[in-house]
């Protein structure tokens, strides 16, 4: 494999060895040759490995692993010319037939010859160096003794300390209790968060209420007899006599602790060896002792509480808040002395520190009484900085411990994520299989290279080195990010090491005498395709090649050796046509991702690309794919987007593991029947796209349900099938009923709108299945199905929709087995019909009831839904989600106020073009809605058409409303919730004939909110989330609490307004379910609704269409106002659109800023995440 530190040498020495084989021995010098390169290469291996591990290295050490380094890349590189050379000459396959066949012809006997020869010269050199330089002597000389970095944070005043009082009470609760046995807590977080400060203050909290106590630091290399004998010195007051004895100076430490109640600290472990050493000395007693850890590492910190999750205490980072308020403290002494002017840069600056206590002191000392010219080039410059400043100094050796402790092939790991931009969220499996394509992936007997990758992942997670952002019910972590600082400490130790340049500037480019040999690119290119051409010479070696917001083609570089190629194109060039034929020439090429929605022209044929193992398309754009994709012996990831049409015999891809998304309807009956001969598949993700005649789906099903058997049969690789049919109709799949045998070893199916009549008995089979969803049209009243779901052992995650109930309820005993691994249940139909007894679903942590025919609203009441009283507080937390209006709640609106509103009302009947049948509009309160299509063939209305609230007037008044600027701060959720009240009072008072436009006091709220929760508004700590990320059912539970303040004296046209105007109640609708979410808006409710987020909010004008992101680089989504909504193009497909009011951004719109209104701009429905309404309560504005 290869590393940073060695270079390619790893792989190096495994292509020299197949150089080495039998077949070899009869091509005369060659094997004599190799071998003596290969034992050169091995000795200069272990040297390096060596020099790695050594802390600190001279000039001379340094230059020597730097040549060995390069020289590795270089030698491989000539090698891989050479196996090149094979794969033109001689297209047979077979690595060892060919090179023979070719050998034995004098030309290549020749040429190898001079390969060999070239490389024999390269190596000469550079062991002729390290001899000259005696690099084997090499010891390095320490020239200070380092002090310990935690010095500070052991001996810090109480009173200077920000933020800590929560987390504080937190931990001091966890620890006391009841229990009069010994209690092992851990703290656990990221280098810097604040774990010695905290442990510390916990300390000084308790040392008065034990008999004795200690708080030691361990460090990485402790000695540990003589910290056994500092915690003896503070216990007993005096060293153990037997100094350097380990027994001795544990049965000392024991004997005087074993009568007392006793409280030690030992901070900042590294090893679980060395906590089972240390912890001998706690002797198990009856006086209610405690002993409390801190460490970066998860599993010490399980270890160390004998695998009791419930005693880890997880350190947070501060909010923003506490964040500012010890930034100010540290330069200024209060927030009130802090200057405006100050205000932007700080922003700019806390954000890279993230709430890192370490980093936000640092920084703070470092600024302490500069000119204004000086905080802004520590903001621009924060990266430059980390070298040779002594204010930094201590702040980056803390965060290096960690980097240090991590062994060779997590070093080179982690390095790798240097090319990713700040704040960006990675994927796990994008990250894992990059790391597999450039070899940094040792292969291990009887394990999976991907389940290898992935434990590399899991441990950088496990050690804080990479923060996890999204987690699945079954706890796996899938997609993280790293903390800005630590970002900008890995790119300082990947330029070092050479092993990738981020370039963030067109006008700097990479040194001309620099080999580059992985290179990322973030900056905005205006000049399409076009990368400087001082760049070419220095990257015509990289091996990883990633362009962020960046164009790219292929014809601008010469990319010979690239192994990683990651194409972001800018979100400006959607439905740009991008050729990338030019891409079959990469012949070393192992790994393709492209993300956003441009028209890709793919090379008609990928040639000489035979070891590619992943190609990952995200475009919604129709794709050509290239003919002889099928022919790819390596082939393991495959990702196309919907709609797309692979070539026939798809089988022949026997390295195949993933596919997604395999089109069912387009794709030929004999692909479908070709998938059973994918042996090694283990996700399986299929697209159903378009409505064809039922007799065509059901030959398909059928085909399906074959191949799966087949798959079945043969292997029992297969892990994950989704299966997903797009609106509006749904698809029958009663053929898979039959499905025998079933993959017994899934772990996910996922069938979304895909109908069974009875849930499959087959189901029952499926022992290892974490996640479930599931339509069946109706459930008997004995139904064995439902009762089948219960009994699966690992089923973590349930989804299930019934479209017809039955009158009597399905009960779970309280037996503790029915569904006792479940975790999060969400129920779809129009009545409930299961009744969980006490001590069902023991483990289940969410639930979700959407309780309505449409599937429309969600909706928990104890009175419908029969459970346990104690069950029902865990699962309703702190908020309550009310009924969505029902549908014939909008006729009734509909019929009362039609003929009181003037709006667009140009829609007419619509005949179907399927079974000719006409269909009228449909009414609503606000303005009549096309037909959305045919109940009977299934067939949709596209007809275009569109409108919003503010262009409607009812009985003569306007129904524009005003919106609020948010700025810079974090409130999108209460200025769009505020702008919904807005509209929908303006709404209630024009059905009565008056005007309620009075402003709202939204500052108040902002106040009212941080003092009812607790925390800061739009920084709430994640577990309060709903969702994990939604902070709208907070927000309305407290506009139900205490309203919103109404400014008075206020103008108003006609009444004075009540201090306060306060919601109802509050209700959630499925972002899928377009059709209702339009009634909804026609029928007088505006909603709030959270799209993802993106800069172009900065940027939009009035009317315009918003592109939101395509990837994954975002991590939360925006909030804004519902108010209409249409039908348009998207590309090449038809779909509904909505009209929003934004809070953000509103300096972009002149228009709107006059008249002091939000920015108005188009969102596609698909770019919609959530979705909400409100009821207001009684009021007299």
């Amino acid at each position: 494999m290869a590393s940073a530190s060695s270079g390619a040498i790893n792989s190096l020495l495994s292509k020299l060895a197949a150089l080495m084989g039998e077949e070899y021995g009869k091509l005369r010098g060659v094997r004599k040759e190799v071998a003596s390169l290969e034992d050169e290469l091995r000795s200069m291996r272990a040297l390096l490995e060596k020099l790695a591990a050594m802390d600190e290295l001279d000039g001379q050490a340094k230059e020597w692993r730097d040549q060995v380094r390069e020289m590795s890349y270089d030698i491989e590189d000539c090698i891989d010319d050479f196996l090149h050379q094979l794969d033109k000459n001689n297209g047979s396959n077979g690595f060892v037939h060919k090179t023979v066949k070719f050998l034995k012809e004098i030309r290549a006997r020749h040429q190898i010859g001079n390969s060999i020869q070239e490389i024999k010269n390269l190596v000469k050199e550079v062991s002729e160096r390290r001899m000259r330089y005696k690099i084997d002597e090499y010891t390095p000389n320490s020239r200070h003794v380092p002090v310990d970095p935690r010095v500070v944070a052991i001996y810090s005043e109480a009173a200077g300390l920000v933020g800590i009082d929560a987390p504080r009470d937190e931990l001091l609760k966890l620890l006391m209790g009841e229990e009069q046995g010994l209690k092992v807590a851990s703290i656990v977080g990221f280098g810097g968060v604040g774990k010695t400060t905290l442990a510390k203050e916990v300390y000084r909290k308790l040392e008065r209420k034990f008999d004795c106590g200690a708080f030691v630091s361990v460090s990485q290399k402790p000695d540990i007899p003589k910290l056994l004998n500092r915690i003896l010195l503070e216990v007993r007051g005096q060293c153990s006599v037997h100094n350097t004895n380990l027994d001795g100076i544990l049965n000392d430490i024991i004997n005087s602790l074993r009568d007392k109640r006793y409280f030690i600290v030992v901070d900042d472990l590294w090893d679980s060896f060395e906590w089972n050493i240390i912890r001998c000395a706690f002797p198990e007693n009856k006086y209610g002792s405690r002993v409390l850890t801190t460490t970066r590492i998860l599993s010490v910190a399980t270890t160390c509480c004998s695998n009791s999750q419930a005693y880890i205490y997880k350190m947070k980072s501060l909010t923003d808040q506490n964040s500012r308020n010890l930034f100010y403290s540290r330069i200024f002494g209060s927030h009130e002395a802090f200057p405006n002017k100050f205000e932007e840069v700080t922003t700019n600056i806390l954000k890279k520190c993230d709430g890192l206590p370490l980093a936000i002191i640092s920084i703070a000392s470092l600024l302490s009484g500069q000119p204004y010219i000086t905080w802004e080039y520590v903001n621009n410059s924060m990266r430059s900085m980390f070298e040779g400043n002594p204010t930094l100094g201590g702040m980056r050796q803390i965060l290096e411990l960690s980097y240090n402790n991590l062994p060779h092939h997590l070093k080179t790991c982690l390095l790798y994520v240097s090319m990713y931009p700040e704040d960006y969220i990675i994927k796990k499996n994008d990250l894992v299989r990059q790391w597999i394509a450039e070899g940094f992936v040792s292969k291990i007997s009887g394990l999976d290279v991907d389940d290898v990758a992935g434990s590399y992942f899991n441990e950088l997670i496990n050690r804080s080195m990479v923060q996890p952002i999204y987690t699945d019910y079954n706890d796996e972590v899938l997609s993280c990010r790293i903390h800005d600082i630590m970002l900008e400490i890995i790119r300082s130790k990947s330029a070092e090491e050479n092993f990738f340049s981020v370039i963030d500037d067109r006008t700097v480019a990479p040194g001309l005498h620099t080999k580059i040999r992985r290179v990322s690119f973030h900056y905005a290119d205006e000049e399409d395709g076009v990368i400087p051409a001082s760049n070419n010479r220095s990257l015509s070696q990289v091996r990883s090649a990633a362009f962020f917001k960046n164009s790219f083609r292929p014809s601008s570089l010469e990319f010979k050796y690239v192994r990683v190629l990651l194409l972001e194109f800018p979100r400006r060039w959607r439905g740009k046509r991008v050729d990338l034929t030019g891409i079959c020439g990469f012949s070393l090429l192992r790994y393709l991702k492209i993300s956003h929605d441009v028209k890709l022209v793919l090379p008609s044929q990928l040639g000489g690309m035979w070891h590619l193992e992943t190609i990952e398309l995200h475009t919604s754009e129709e794709l050509s794919i290239p003919s002889d994709i099928v022919s790819l012996p390596h082939l393991s990831q495959l990702f196309i987007p919907a709609n797309t049409v692979l070539p026939n015999g798809i089988g022949d891809l026997k390295s195949l593991r993933n596919l997604e998304w395999f089109d069912l309807i387009k794709n030929s009956m004999s692909n479908i029947e070709c998938l059973g001969e994918l042996t090694n598949l283990r996700d399986l993700k299929l697209d159903c796209s378009s409505s064809e005649p039922l007799e065509d789906v059901t030959s398909r099903i059928e085909a399906l349900r074959c191949s799966l058997e087949r798959l079945s049969r043969s292997s029992g690789s297969l892990r994950n099938i989704v299966l997903l049919k797009h609106f509006p109709s749904w698809l029958q799949v009663d053929g898979l009923s039959t499905l025998s045998p079933p993959p017994r070893h899934l772990w996910k199916l996922h069938l979304e709108r895909c109908l069974f009549s009875r849930i499959p008995s087959w189901i029952v089979q499926l022992r290892d299945l974490h996640s479930l969803k599931l339509t069946i049209r109706k459930a008997l009243p004995m139904d064995d199905g439902v009762t089948i779901l219960a009994c699966l052992p690992s089923l973590v995650h349930l989804d299930l929709r019934l479209l017809v109930c039955p009158e009597e309820r399905v009960i779970f005993s309280g037996t503790g087995m029915a569904f006792r691994a479940l975790k999060h249940l969400l129920f779809r139909c129009h009545k409930p019909f299961l009744d969980f007894k006490a001590c069902s679903m023991p483990r289940l942590q969410k639930l979700e009831l959407w309780l309505d025919a449409t599937g429309c609203f969600f909706h928990l009441s104890q009175n419908k839904f029969t459970i346990a009283s104690e069950f029902v507080k865990i699962q309703m937390g702190s908020w309550v989600i009310g009924p969505a209006p029902e549908i014939s709640e909008l006729d009734e609106r509909a019929a009362m106020y039609r003929d009181k509103r003037k709006a667009m009302d140009y829609v007419r009947n619509w005949i179907c073009p399927g079974c000719r049948k006409e269909y009228e509009p449909i009414k609503n309160m606000l303005v009549d809605l096309p037909p959305f299509g045919c109940v009977d063939c299934g067939l949709k209305n596209d007809a275009a058409y569109e409108w919003k609230i503010t262009q409607c007037t009812l009985n003569g008044i306007s129904l524009d409303f005003k919106t609020y600027d948010q700025k810079l701060e974090p409130h999108c959720t209460l200025y769009a919730i505020t702008a919904v009240i807005d509209c929908t009072r303006r709404l209630e008072g024009a059905q009565k004939g008056f005007v309620f436009s009075a402003p709202f006091d939204i500052n108040e709220m902002v106040e009212t909110y941080n003092k009812r929760t607790g925390f800061k508004l739009g920084n709430e700590p994640q577990d309060k989330l709903y969702e994990t990320y939604d902070n709208c059912p907070i927000v309305m539970e407290v506009l139900k609490s205490d309203g919103i303040a109404i400014l008075i004296g206020a103008s108003d046209v006609t009444t004075t307004p009540v201090p306060r105007l306060k919601i109802q109640s509050y209700f959630r609708v499925d972002p899928k379910d377009v059709l209702y979410i339009t009634r909804l808006l026609a029928g007088g409710f505006p909603l709030v609704a959270g799209i993802r987020h993106g800069f172009l909010f900065n940027y939009l004008s009035d009317g315009q269409y918003y592109c939101a992101p395509t990837c994954e680089n975002t991590s939360d989504a925006h909030a804004v106002a519902l108010i209409g909504c249409g039908v348009g193009s998207n590309g090449n497909k038809t779909e509904t659109f909505y009209k929003v009011r934004n809070s953000h951004g509103i300096k972009a719109h002149s228009h709107y800023q006059k008249r002091e209104f939000g920015g108005d701009f188009i969102v596609w429905s698909s770019d919609v995440t959530d979705v909400w309404g409100l009821y207001l309560a009684q009021h007299e504005c």
